[in-house]
């Protein structure tokens, strides 16, 4: 039983859900130089191990991970079909017993009180190794009803995945292993896109992938504002070469102010607030007002805007507005 407001958040989500939030701050501060400013400082062997990567630069293409999230959670007849399948195949059991069996193994190492949370709504969502179809979780096909309930859905799957690997994180930081994160080039790449991204849309309220795909000056300028490594992509490669051909000094020196221009400004003061609820909304943070979500956060460490004229005014800008009620 929650014993007051500070924790009431514990029965809507996860209990145990900032412990996973912790985690994810302590890597973000790992790589991060200044919270205000928007820089990176890593150690050489981190740093060496991305420069020996691909780069991240083409997954700012197409912007795949919001398209994923966008059709889980917009498909009209319920939950997508091929999330179901996905979801099947992971209890892909075939009887409740061997469910539960498989599920213990995936929660394992969490506390009590996360395991509860899961069960319980593991068993409101699936029917031995069958997914109930969404509208059936009510008996009511009212249109908000299902959209809730797809919503609560990848909540309890999103929450889980990140519990799970979230605390392979914590060991490795409790083994002095954090470089090891680093060793996997792909995560690398999804780190960094993700985070640039997450700074483009406190900067400019919108993602590098948008910024890139509107084209202009303006719009390039302020993507590679956030990330410097830009200059090294097709994009502006091109443009400096017609810069320089056609005597355009104007844009070479714009270029040259946005790539020492700190990529973010002073409003960026509440930069792990915005990339928390950014990264763990669809988790279930949207289940909680505003008020549950100011103690979540200052139970992680996090210095959130005070609460209640400047958190709802700070959910109203930089959160709500991403995500489709």
């Amino acid at each position: 039983m929650v014993s007051s407001i500070q924790e009431s958040w514990k029965e809507k989500i996860d209990p145990e859900f900032d412990s996973a939030i912790k985690t994810f701050l302590r890597f973000v501060r790992e790589i991060k130089k200044d919270t205000d400013e928007g820089f990176f400082a890593v150690n050489d062997n981190i740093l060496n191990n991305i420069l020996d990567g691909k780069g991240w630069q083409d997954s700012y293409d197409g912007n795949e991970i919001q398209k994923v999230i966008d059709d889980m959670i917009e498909t009209p007849d319920g939950i997508s079909k091929s999330l179901k399948l996905e979801i099947e195949n992971a209890l892909k059991k075939t009887s409740p017993k061997k469910t539960r069996k498989s599920f213990n193994e995936l929660t394992k190492g969490l506390s009590h009180s996360s395991k509860r949370y899961y069960r319980a709504t593991l068993e409101r969502f699936a029917d031995g190794s069958v997914i109930k179809p969404v509208d059936k979780l009510t008996g009511k096909r009212k249109e908000g009803t299902i959209k809730n309930n797809k919503r609560e859905l990848m909540a309890f799957i999103v929450s889980l995945i990140a519990r799970a690997t979230l605390q392979d994180v914590e060991k490795l930081f409790d083994e002095n292993e954090v470089e090891g994160i680093f060793r996997n080039k792909d995560m690398v790449n999804d780190v960094m896109a993700s985070l640039f991204t997450i700074f483009s849309q406190i900067a400019y309220q919108k993602t590098i992938y948008d910024l890139l795909k509107k084209g202009d000056d303006r719009s390039i300028l302020n993507a590679v504002t956030i990330d410097k490594s830009l200059v090294c992509t097709d994009l502006f490669k091109h443009r400096i070469v017609k810069a320089q051909l056609s005597g355009d000094s104007k844009f070479l020196s714009m270029l040259g102010r946005a790539i020492s221009k700190k990529p973010l400004t002073k409003e960026a003061m509440y930069f792990e607030t915005y990339v928390v609820l950014r990264v763990f909304w669809i988790t279930g943070l949207f289940k909680l007002n505003d008020e549950e979500l100011y103690y979540l956060l200052k139970s992680c460490g996090v210095n959130p805007p005070e609460y209640p004229y400047a958190m709802e005014q700070f959910l109203k800008r930089y959160i709500h507005p991403l995500y489709r009620n």
